[in-house]
């Protein structure tokens, strides 16, 4: 992790004790050591306006290029080139302050420059040193073997002092930007009410933190774990359901809790649980799980790797956070589904309201033009249905209403629609259906109708009320929604004006359809 990835303000907390120690150490060596330029002693006055400068240059260097990143990053090299002529001057014109104390000079200037700059710079800088201090020797004559070990050893030493402290720094700015992914993540979820965005962003997030070769979200659902999003070896599988009983998974649900597996291959202290395969059915061989529980679902998510020890306690909190969030902002959008589900429905018989069915219809007509399909649409009336509650009562009114709604969705397929189009009457929608099935499955609704049971609160039994229906075909009949409407209801009240409990039109008219469509 480089300098770019600190704040200005970081890089100001980090560095300023190093500024401080540089400016006492040389204030005390000024005053401990005679300083000379050719041999020249300098007088206690030029010894202060050395240290003033050299205090003034630390005062603007902190004002002002380091609060400003565009300049700072101007001015790396020349920073570093400073740092390593001031460090030559030091050891010029203070030649009594060599050994221990020149290595802080050298230490907190190769400090300074590896914070700021990083590795690279503060090797140039060590390297200069090297390289200034070994020339003063050979003009000094001094062949001493412990001369040349102890300046080497001091080099040696800083580098890997230095090396340490960077990576101290690595590791704490990797876990500030998991924090920062984390946050993002957790903002971007509580914003969305998609579930297909909730798990796209989870996606990009485990990408950006950690690295598995395998990753899934599961739902608990009844007996078994729907996983919406699978991940393994490179390949995102489209979601499927497993058993979660005797599983990894089922033992993290169950017991709510964490678990984490380093190494599979040794049999993980847990009776009962059968480790089964996912994805490319490859054995993973370090498993971490983490549950996921809201009043609106019950999960898990899971991190495993072909590696074995590949996660870490840092991994093991963010797995735990990431879960926190999307069991959350999944939670939310069940909730909103719920919601515009509801918005969706008649409240009394379940069936789609209105306008509901309304979309469902002119959205069904633009994919049977657009794939030559057909569709029916057929209305249905319950008949005398006001005298028949004026009679007896409203209770045993909706009761037939909730029934002929039970019986409508027994005969007609998943995609398939049914709605409460006003009052007592209402519409089915069926994609792909010609007159002749649409028929078929009217007729079958009117014989479950005529048989069905209805009772009184002191059980006696009450006649069912019969039905009359209409059916339109789309696009043969009507080449829109409205006209399509038009016709079905028309239809229907021929129905009705021929004696009720009757399907209009009947099967010849269909055959003939049948006929015209095929020549």
């Amino acid at each position: 992790m480089t300098s770019q990835a600190l704040t200005p303000f970081e890089q100001r907390r980090m560095v300023l004790p190093v500024l401080l120690g540089f400016l006492v150490l040389l204030g005390s060596d000024l005053m401990l050591y005679p300083v000379s330029i050719n041999g020249i002693p300098l007088p206690e006055a030029v010894k202060i306006v050395i240290w003033l400068g050299s205090a003034g240059y630390v005062l603007l260097f902190y004002q002002t290029v380091l609060p400003t990143p565009r300049r700072f990053q101007r001015l790396k090299w020349v920073n570093t080139a400073s740092a390593a002529l001031g460090i030559v001057a030091l050891q010029t014109i203070i030649p009594d302050a060599k050994g221990h104390l020149y290595g802080l000079y050298v230490l907190l200037a190769a400090t300074l420059i590896a914070v700021l700059s990083g590795r690279l710079h503060a090797a140039v800088l060590l390297a200069v040193n090297f390289v200034f201090s070994a020339v003063l020797y050979l003009q000094s004559g001094s062949n001493k073997p412990q001369d040349w070990l102890s300046l080497s050893a001091t080099t040696v030493a800083i580098f890997l002092l230095l090396e340490t402290v960077l990576r101290l720094q690595d590791l704490s700015q990797a876990r500030i930007q998991r924090l920062r992914i984390v946050n993002q993540f957790a903002q971007q979820c509580g914003a969305s009410l998609s579930r297909e965005h909730v798990l796209s962003t989870l996606k990009s997030t485990i990408e950006q933190t950690v690295q598995a070769d395998t990753y899934f979200v599961g739902l608990l659902e009844g007996e078994t774990l729907n996983l919406v999003l699978l991940f393994d070896q490179g390949e995102y599988f489209d979601a499927t359901r497993v058993q979660v009983k005797g599983t990894l998974s089922g033992w993290v649900i169950r017991n709510n809790t964490p678990l984490f597996i380093p190494d599979l291959r040794e049999e993980p202290p847990l009776e009962g649980i059968e480790i089964i395969r996912v994805g490319k059915e490859a054995l993973n061989l370090c498993w971490l799980g983490v549950p996921m529980k809201t009043p609106e679902i019950t999960g898990v998510l899971v991190l495993a790797s072909y590696t074995p020890n590949a996660f870490n306690h840092n991994d093991i909190e963010l797995a735990e956070n990431l879960a926190q969030h999307t069991a959350q902002a999944l939670g939310n959008t069940f909730q909103h589904e719920k919601v515009e589900q509801q918005s969706r429905l008649d409240s009394l018989t379940g069936v789609y309201n209105h306008g509901y069915l309304l979309q469902i219809l002119q959205d069904e007509a633009l994919q049977a033009r657009r794939h030559n399909h057909p569709l029916s649409l057929v209305m249905i009336d319950i008949d005398y249905f006001k005298q028949y509650n004026d009679t007896y009562g409203h209770i045993i009114g909706d009761t037939v209403l909730v029934s002929l709604c039970d019986i409508i969705r027994r005969y007609i397929k998943k995609t398939d629609s049914v709605g409460r189009w006003g009052g007592e009457e209402f519409a089915i929608v069926l994609p792909n259906a010609n007159g002749i099935q649409a028929l078929h499955i009217c007729r079958r609704i009117q014989e479950a109708m005529n048989k069905i049971d209805i009772y009184s609160a002191e059980k006696q039994t009450i006649p069912a009320p019969t039905i009359s229906q209409g059916i339109a075909l789309f696009p043969d009949e009507a080449d829109n929604t409205e006209t399509l409407i038009q016709l079905a209801d028309r239809r229907l009240y021929i129905a009705k004006a021929r004696g009720r409990n009757q399907i209009e039109p009947g099967e010849q008219h269909w055959q003939k359809i049948k006929r015209v469509a095929s020549a």
